[in-house]
């Protein structure tokens, strides 16, 4: 079983936790910024599972670092697991609540998943639930009222 941080129980047992940051020495932000920079250049490359590789071991080093969560989960999605990309934006939208990016991946990705779901969904006028509120108002042709005449 893959180890779980303090920040991953916060946000899973409690989804609406900011997780507190501590502050980075100049040291730490740096090696930061080599780790996203490489991971850049490995999608760049279409490098795809040495960036997610290289990205999960640096969480693994600094569990806190909303950046590396953001960008893993763009690489998840690239990849196409999308629920693994959903967690890792999450978890950088809780880390770094002021960064709108974070949330707005979420928030975009979110809504291509229900595009994607909505577009491939079978549709049937004549299967659909008379509660439905696309129904409010229409009858079937069964339903029509008798022509009483005038």
């Amino acid at each position: 079983a893959p180890v779980t941080s303090l920040a991953d129980t916060a946000i899973t047992t409690h989804p609406e936790v900011f997780i507190e940051r501590p502050d980075r020495s100049r040291k730490q932000r740096q090696s930061i910024e080599k780790v996203n920079e490489y991971a850049l250049w490995c999608i760049q490359n279409a490098m795809w599972n040495e960036a997610r590789s290289h990205m999960e071991r640096s969480i693994a080093l600094d569990s806190l670092s909303a950046s590396l969560h953001n960008n893993l989960g763009i690489i998840y999605e690239r990849m196409g697991q999308v629920e693994k990309a959903a967690k890792f934006y999450d978890r950088a939208r809780a880390l770094n609540p002021a960064k709108k990016a974070y949330a707005a991946n979420l928030k975009y990705l979110q809504q291509r998943q229900q595009t994607a779901r909505d577009s491939t969904a079978e549709f049937n006028i004549f299967q659909l639930d008379e509660r439905d509120p696309r129904r409010q108002g229409t009858r079937r042709p069964e339903d029509l009222p008798t022509f009483k005449g005038e």
